[in-house]
């Protein structure tokens, strides 16, 4: 089976790994897997880029002026072609979408595609329902095919309100189409099953995986003194791709830890991993800052073993691969209880879900966990367990493999 994934990058970000994951347990199976990128990060050979250099700032450049506009996914040069012709040169037997919002890919090859392989599009977030954005947090224009948009500022941004407009234009495509949406929990299946745009095509649930052989706890000690930690004192991590994405809730983060330092008796770390300005002060009375930069993927279990408990104040997840991870290196998680947050850690038993957005709850929390050591270690053993029996990537690759081993090939032309 020669499987196509098509996606903005193949190295960086949740929908990235994600998609690394299952392909690698569906080359296991057998699979041959190639890749379409715009910005390609890797030197593997099965990788192919849409454009080069030249190519990435005059798309951008593109991009950026069609969504000041209220347009997107019209003009993409030398993306697109590159696109259709690898498909078409490829010969895949399956098509699999991952993230398509972000600059490269015109919406109007859709139906191109889908006339070389059957269309799969594996759902990240939630702009395959909305008229522009990724993530609507607390806005349900979608479920009306959107319209008088409250956030346009919204990644991805617009200059002016098409967003009726737009989501029409999906509905169309998708129509015409007919692709199989995959989505990873429960509250995104329900999501894209009340869309109008997506609700009358086919919707398919299979979690993500999460490797234990890769992410399993690691020696504290040794793993704390990596980031110049050397006392006993309880290791807080606050870790995200972009530091200061709003999303991730560092806003958020500012007022619980705020919160948390005037509760604290003794001192604690705070460990910070991504990229960008912090989102929150480190003079704290009783809470040390260390910001420890952007890590590849490889040091990410002993990022996640140095922690005791971990801080994720998201606004907006479709997934949340981070805190799954830390969890299964023995890291609690500590999160607010959003999208399919709290579908996937199960309150009091792998971690601690609580009410958007009380900051007061968030921090009180995360006081009483770091006086409760013997509370920390059950919950850090039960959420090991849980991901290694709900998250394991084998049973995640035999699913994908048995999905797209019912395909029926279109007719050619």
């Amino acid at each position: 089976m020669r499987i196509l994934f098509i996606n903005k990058s193949d190295a960086g970000g949740g929908a990235a790994t994600a998609m690394n994951r299952i392909a690698d347990g569906l080359a296991k199976l057998g699979a041959e897997n190639y890749f379409i990128v715009a910005k390609r990060k890797s030197g593997l050979p099965n990788v192919y880029a849409t454009r080069g250099r030249y190519g990435w700032l005059i798309e951008e450049a593109i991009d950026r002026l069609t969504r000041r506009f209220g347009a997107e996914g019209l003009c993409f040069p030398f993306s697109g072609p590159a696109i259709r012709r690898m498909a078409h040169a490829l010969k895949p037997d399956v098509i699999v979408l991952n993230n398509i919002h972000s600059g490269y890919f015109p919406l109007s090859i859709m139906p191109e595609l889908a006339r070389i392989a059957p269309l799969y599009w594996l759902v990240h977030d939630l702009w395959p329902v909305t008229g522009h954005c990724m993530a609507p947090i607390d806005c349900a224009n979608w479920q009306d095919a959107c319209g008088n948009c409250p956030r346009l500022d919204t990644y991805p941004s617009l200059g002016s309100d098409r967003t009726k407009k737009l989501a029409e234009r999906k509905r169309r495509i998708y129509d015409e189409v007919k692709p199989t949406f995959i989505v990873a929990s429960r509250w995104m299946d329900d999501i894209l099953r009340k869309s109008p745009l997506t609700a009358h095509h086919r919707i398919v649930r299979i979690p993500h995986g999460i490797p234990a052989d890769i992410f399993s706890p690691q020696d504290k000690n040794s793993a704390r003194k990596r980031f110049g930690i050397t006392d006993h004192a309880p290791v807080l991590l606050f870790a995200a791709e972009h530091l200061d994405n709003r999303l991730k809730g560092g806003d958020l983060l500012r007022d619980i830890l705020q919160r948390l330092d005037e509760q604290l008796v003794a001192p604690a770390h705070l460990v910070a991993s991504g990229k960008g300005k912090l989102p929150f002060p480190t003079d704290y009375r009783n809470i040390k800052v260390r910001a420890v930069g952007f890590l590849p993927a490889a040091d990410l279990p002993t990022l996640y073993s140095t922690a005791d408990i971990l801080l994720f104040p998201s606004q907006a997840e479709s997934f949340g691969l981070t805190p799954l991870e830390a969890a299964s290196c023995g890291a609690v998680p500590v999160l607010f209880g959003v999208g399919p947050l709290a579908e996937n850690t199960i309150d009091g038993v792998t971690g601690v879900v609580v009410p958007p957005f009380d900051t007061d709850f968030f921090a009180a929390k995360i006081a009483a966990l770091l006086n409760d050591v013997d509370a920390r270690d059950r919950l850090s053993k039960a959420g090991h367990e849980h991901i290694m029996k709900e998250f394991d990537p084998e049973t995640v690759a035999k699913n994908y493999f048995e999905l797209f081993g019912k395909i029926t090939r279109p007719p050619v032309g």
